[in-house]
């Protein structure tokens, strides 16, 4: 029996009611044009995340200053799961050409 993890996901922070929003856009997008990609959450609120089959949501507390030592807790726990994990940050700066 073969007992390989899967080989890709996408991966997130999602900690607070915007970055939980953003995160939930994410999810019907990969579920649209991904289907069968999951996409792993650190997040304050994973039952937020629980109507999304594609989406495999962990209790997360903010660890640093400006989550950025968090990405790294995102990253291993993704890579423990899959092969390839893809980390997905929110942009903060819009309409860049």
């Amino acid at each position: 029996m073969n007992q390989e993890k899967p080989d890709v996901c996408f991966c997130s922070l999602a900690l607070g009611k915007r970055y939980r929003s953003h995160a939930l856009v994410l999810a019907q997008d990969i579920e649209k044009h991904s289907p069968g990609i999951y996409l792993i959450v650190l997040t304050d609120k994973p039952q937020e995340f629980k109507k999304y089959p594609n989406v495999l949501a962990f209790k997360h507390e903010q660890q640093s200053i400006g989550c950025y030592h968090d990405k790294r807790f995102i990253i291993a726990k993704a890579i423990s799961l899959f092969n390839t994990c893809i980390f997905m940050a929110r942009c903060r700066y819009q309409n860049i050409r």
